[in-house]
């Protein structure tokens, strides 16, 4: 299981705080990561069916993810695929207020989205090479305490 610290703690708050309205969906989802990265895949799969419960199109997002690999065949919503023609909403000053503010939120969950996954790809490679780094530790000290014995045994026989 990865370790993120409190970054995934703050996520978390700050999604279940968004989880009203029109993004009420991708916070879902969001969460769902996040749950996958602790390792609590039964509260993940819970909050994946959801939002693709609210947002079906979302289910061809969570396959593309590789964050859900591990999660996506336990996927038990059903949905119906189709293409309804949405009614656009009135334009006026209200309107476009709360627009504007949706597509904020809607980058901010995307720069999110990738920050997490960036933060478990790079959480991976810095433990991959911390790994490495203690296998050559490990190789340096056998090859000195080797040559400290073949040290002592040639001050021995001579």
């Amino acid at each position: 299981m990865l370790s993120f610290g409190g970054d995934l703690d703050v996520a978390e708050k700050y999604f279940k705080h968004s989880l009203y309205g029109d993004l009420e969906a991708k916070s879902y989802f969001q969460l769902a990561k996040i749950y996958v990265l602790k390792g609590e895949k039964d509260i993940a799969i819970n909050f994946l069916n959801k939002a693709i419960e609210l947002e079906p199109e979302l289910l061809q997002t969570a396959n593309q993810e590789k964050v859900f690999a591990e999660i996506k065949q336990h996927i038990t919503v059903s949905v119906k695929m189709e293409n309804e023609v949405e009614e656009e909403p009135e334009e006026n000053e209200e309107n476009q207020y709360l627009l504007k503010l949706e597509d904020k939120a809607r980058e901010y969950l995307e720069s999110t989205t990738i920050l997490v996954r960036d933060m478990s790809d790079n959480t991976i490679s810095q433990k991959a090479e911390k790994a490495v780094d203690k296998i050559f530790e490990k190789k340096l000290e056998k090859e000195k305490e080797q040559e400290k014995e073949e040290n002592q045994k040639e001050l021995g026989s001579n």
